[in-house]
């Protein structure tokens, strides 16, 4: 039995990249919708959407990730 090391170093690096994406898109979509509290600021317009579109983007990897999980 051989181990293919090339296919494991891919599959380490896609699932380290992957991960350190999605917690990127998640932190900076939570932060941009939450504002500054503390001080009382709060996301303008743009702000909003761009946080809005983080998360969304968070969520579609996430639910793709399943697919490519569940599908047969």
């Amino acid at each position: 039995m051989t181990v293919d090391w090339a296919g494991l170093g891919l599959v380490a690096l896609v699932g380290l990249v992957a991960s350190v994406l999605v917690t990127s898109l998640y932190s900076f979509g939570m932060s941009g919708l939450l504002g500054d509290r503390e001080n009382g600021a709060t996301a303008t317009g743009g702000q909003r959407g761009l946080s809005i579109a983080a998360l969304a983007v968070c969520a579609l990897i996430i639910l793709y990730g399943l697919y490519l999980i569940v599908a047969k």
